[in-house]
């Protein structure tokens, strides 16, 4: 009976061991081997209830080795991510001695896994770009690695009551292993999912990564009339797309030749030296187009705000006719419409030019610098402020004009009308050369009044003179009067 209290409390020390054991194959498989090894002797000795007892010794085995396996497949997947979370690394230590010994050492439960580095090399072979091995061959190995940390655990034999004989109820007969522990681990299936989870995430990121370097593709694949037609003049758009060209540069600008995602590595040193040369062409191609374009906007619009300039300083209200001051007023407002938009290209010709300066183009001597063009543009408005304001001043006596000359270009139209009605060719005694004569003055007449109210009504418009109300008795009787000309000619 001492025999097998001694043996009994032996294989309870052992079992309990389990628990703070180094996570490693051979140390799980050497405790469980010695306790076997006492299972056999009892065995041997035919002790009752042997059977009925080694399930329960194998239940309290499997409980343990479960917390190990999960406490392994975190450790595992913090190893993967790079990465030590306090509340896991808290579950994953235990003291091999009792507090206070701070010089033992500390297991970790789940081991400290060591993940074997994948590399794969990016590639390019007769101007095509390539993941060399393919990214599929990533997920497989990364499986296999977490499988065989796995298996360190579930890949143990079982405690049998008896290695002898085989019988009907023998537990071992169908189940020699641990390996349906991932199905028992004390937090279920969170821990496992968690760990694909992470490898996904891993590949995905290295994925994501490649799929940038593949971007680069285009730079010999897009051909240059494509990518000019797409931009076209927009300057808003070159200089976006330069932006981008400058910003995508980062990625491979660089002195590392690889990329780690934890154990999965990206070499893309052999094409490194290839997307720079190439990009570099591009680069130096787009931007000299661009300097073209911007270069012949900002003299367009030099010009044509220069004319505009000379045009305002030549024209005045002190001297000239009412239709003069109109001419001015309205082509005031039509430049002062035009001004928002004409004030955007001048930012947008500064930021041009400052990245043309930032990536290093090559003015050439005839260059039109941005300084001259805002020169240019705070001249005109100057110009076109001071008009506005002698305009405003003068408003009142140039309304009172306008006033006067409506009132005079009516009473002319209604002379015509009046004219037209007394001496229209209705008679049967006027010659036919003599009829097409009069019509032809009429014609002569009309589009001179026509002229006239057009410009009153444009006078009036600038001058806010307009009033909400039906067109002109007037102005209906010119128009029959018109169509009655065209009918007789």
């Amino acid at each position: 009976m001492d025999d097998l209290l001694a043996i009994e409390e032996q294989i309870d020390i052992d079992v309990r061991s389990l628990e703070t054991c180094a996570y490693s194959a051979n140390t799980f498989a050497d405790i469980l081997a010695k306790i076997q090894k006492m299972v056999d002797d009892l065995s041997l000795r035919q002790y009752s209830n042997l059977q009925q007892w080694v399930v329960k010794l194998d239940e309290e085995v499997e409980k343990r080795l479960a917390a190990r396996l999960q406490a392994g497949i975190r450790a595992w997947t913090l190893a993967l991510e790079g990465r030590k979370d306090a509340d896991a690394e808290a579950d994953n230590t235990m003291d091999t001695e009792p507090t206070g010994s701070s010089d033992q050492p500390i297991v970790k439960l789940g081991g400290q896994p060591q993940i074997r580095t994948i590399v794969h090399e990016i590639r390019i072979t007769n101007q095509t770009m390539y993941l060399h091995p393919p990214l599929p061959e990533a997920r497989t190995k990364i499986y296999e690695l977490m499988f065989a940390w796995q298996a360190i655990v579930t890949s143990q034999t079982r405690i049998q009551s008896t290695r002898y004989q085989v019988t009907a109820t023998e537990r071992g007969s169908t189940s020699l292993t641990y390996r349906d522990l991932l199905t028992k681990m004390p937090d279920g299936p969170e821990v496992l999912a968690a760990a694909y989870t992470s490898i996904e995430g891993r590949v995905k990121e290295v994925k994501a990564y490649v799929d940038e370097w593949f971007n680069y593709q285009a730079l010999w694949d897009l051909q240059p009339e494509k990518l000019y037609g797409t931009l076209k003049e927009d300057i808003g758009l070159w200089m976006r797309c330069l932006n981008d060209i400058k910003k995508s540069r980062t990625i491979f600008d660089t002195a590392e030749t690889r990329k780690e995602f934890g154990p999965l590595v990206v070499d893309y040193g052999k094409v490194q030296s290839k997307v720079t040369l190439k990009y570099d062409s591009w680069h130096k191609e787009v931007l000299g187009k661009f300097g073209a374009l911007l270069a012949n906007e900002m003299a367009e619009f030099h010009t044509h705000v220069s004319k505009s300039r000379s045009e305002l300083e030549q024209q005045s209200l002190e001297a000239g006719s009412t239709a003069d001051a109109v001419g001015l007023i309205t082509y005031v407002q039509a430049l002062k419409r035009k001004m928002k938009a004409w004030e955007k290209q001048v930012d947008t010709y500064k930021e041009g030019q400052r990245i043309l300066e930032r990536q290093r183009f090559q003015f050439p001597n005839q260059w039109l610098h941005v300084d001259n063009v805002e020169g240019e543009w705070g001249a005109f408005s100057e110009i076109i402020k001071r008009k506005d304001n002698s305009i405003q001043a003068q408003v009142a006596s140039l309304q009172q004009k306008i006033v006067a000359e409506d009132k005079a270009v009516e009473g002319r139209t209604s002379d015509y009308l009046s004219d037209w009605e007394k001496t229209k060719p209705v008679e049967g005694h006027v010659r036919p050369d003599e009829a097409l004569q009069r019509l032809q003055l009429f014609e002569t007449k009309y589009s001179r009044l026509k002229e006239e109210r057009e410009q009153v009504g444009k006078a009036k418009e600038a001058l806010q003179l307009l009033e909400p109300s039906p067109v002109s008795t007037n102005e209906e009787s010119l128009q029959v009067t018109y169509f009655s000309v065209n009918i007789y000619c």
